[in-house]
């Protein structure tokens, strides 16, 4: 059985998930830097570990950072007893020594990114650190098109570029079927939504995520829509827009806050098109959320989880990011036609089930084996 290294900062419990599962297919160590208080907030303790954790000693050196300082990394990596080393977020001061160590010792390594943003305006210092970090590893993982082109721009050639599916849900997270219209008129009942047709939104109430947008082209609908935002209330962009909306498109706009998973479940279930008008998303999981609940999806083509899924016409839409004019056309698509919007659900409930980190285990460990022939 291979013998695989994995260096993180930190273990989430949803990347926990996906560790437990490669570990079935090898014998997977995960190196990580020091513990932190939010790992025991969230489900990382209670999600059982089938692949062996070392936690690093180090100095913790930045206040509510997952960043370490780990001096004593050479012994992890100095008996070369791994077949196969990947590091996760090169971007932390450990990271990078581990990195410079292995590759003086002509240690061959793997460095994984999950996205990428291009920034076309980063200032040159930046771009240069950056490089240094990302020209390091011998080969890279990327999640699709977007990371690519991100590791592209700071010079990394296609032929050191493996794709692999990314998913940070696992088989029992997503629904095993999708409800039928009783369960859903009760749901929407329950909820308290009155309106023909649902769009769903999900994600923090800041500029980035492109609430404004969407609220832009929902003033200029004139069908019974409504509108519904989770992740918090309005932020003063959109509370401007609001204010100048009539009482009748207003009325159909709903903000309805932080939602625990089995209320987010509720929406996600009872909505009938979901919209991701994010400015810019290094990937973007409200985009598998909403396949998973078999929802067409419109999407921003600044999300790279949305560049990476969504085929025009046959599970949603992409718009110019920012076109509210664009995004109106694409919107007015699917509201007008019940036969597409049925079709493209179906598809998106099928699809969806690719994108497990079960699947995202079999993808990595298929490119760790694929790497012997190179």
């Amino acid at each position: 059985m291979k013998k695989v290294l994995i260096f993180t900062p930190r273990v989430s419990g949803q990347r926990a998930h996906y560790y437990n599962s490669l570990a079935k297919l090898c014998d997977l160590t995960v190196l990580s830097e020091l513990d932190t208080p939010m790992d025991t907030l969230f489900d990382y303790n209670v999600v059982r570990k089938d692949f062996q954790h070392v936690v690093m000693d180090g100095i913790k050196f930045r206040i509510n950072s997952y960043e370490a300082l780990c001096l004593n990394y050479k012994k992890y990596f100095k008996n070369k007893i791994y077949d196969c080393i990947i590091i996760e977020q090169v971007f932390t001061p450990t990271a990078f020594l581990i990195m410079r160590y292995l590759k003086r010792n002509h240690i061959t390594f793997l460095a994984s990114a999950d996205g990428g943003i291009v920034n076309h305006n980063e200032n040159i210092i930046k771009f240069l650190i950056k490089k240094s970090f990302i020209s390091l590893p011998d080969f890279w993982l990327t999640s699709g098109k977007g990371g690519q082109t991100y590791l592209n721009s700071y010079g990394i050639k296609n032929d050191k570029i493996f794709k692999f599916i990314f998913s940070p849900y696992c088989e029992g997270d997503l629904p095993v079927c999708m409800i039928d219209n009783i369960e859903k008129n009760y749901l929407r009942s329950k909820l308290g939504i009155r309106e023909k047709i649902v769009i769903f939104t999900a994600g923090q109430p800041i500029y980035r995520k492109g609430h404004d947008i969407l609220l832009n082209v929902i003033s200029k609908l004139d069908c019974d829509v409504g509108v519904y935002f989770a992740g918090g209330g309005p932020n003063s962009i959109c509370r401007k827009i609001l204010s100048s909306l009539n009482k009748k498109t207003s009325s159909n706009i709903h903000f309805v806050g932080l939602l625990d998973k089995e209320k987010l479940k509720e929406y996600y279930s009872v909505s009938d098109i979901f919209v991701f008008p994010s400015r810019y998303d290094i990937w973007g999981y409200p985009i598998q959320e909403a396949m998973a609940f078999g929802l067409p999806i419109i999407s921003s083509n600044a999300s790279n989880s949305a560049i990476e899924l969504i085929v025009n016409g046959e599970n949603g839409y992409l718009f110019e990011n920012e076109n509210v004019t664009d995004l109106k056309q694409k919107l007015k698509l699917l509201l007008k036609d019940d036969n597409l919007r049925e079709k493209i659900r179906i598809n998106n409930f099928k699809k969806s089930k690719l994108y497990t980190s079960e699947n995202m285990a079999k993808s990595i460990y298929e490119i760790i084996t694929e790497m012997e022939n190179i």
